[in-house]
């Protein structure tokens, strides 16, 4: 019994220690933050996503356009109402991280001059 809690303590002991030593690793590379290079490409791949979000939201405006023409119930009306304020939303947050994604790229570039 006692080689038991031996073992288990020397696992306990084994995994703190990794766990402890993989959280500096990783708090390094935080500060170290990603190169120039990788940097880029987050963006761009940030700006891919961004740009088909927006692509969405233009088709579903379409679509809601369209929809809205239909007889509709008063309880579909207000569903409707809910559903454009909602897409507001989404709109409003895309646009944002569009803006903080060309700033960040703005800094990258005028760093790497």
């Amino acid at each position: 019994m006692k080689s038991v809690q031996l073992v288990a303590l020397g696992v306990l002991i084994g995994v703190v220690s990794v766990l402890g030593l993989g959280g500096l690793s990783i708090a390094g590379a935080q500060q170290q933050g990603p190169s120039p290079a990788e940097a880029q490409k987050l963006l761009a791949q940030e700006k891919a996503v961004l740009d088909q979000i927006s692509q969405q939201y233009t088709q579903m405006q379409r679509d809601m356009n369209s929809t809205t023409q239909m007889q509709m119930t008063p309880t579909e009306k207000a569903m409707m109402k809910q559903i454009e304020q909602l897409g507001t939303m989404v709109h409003m947050l895309v646009e944002s991280n569009q803006n903080l994604t060309d700033a960040l790229q703005m800094m990258i570039g005028s760093k790497n001059k």
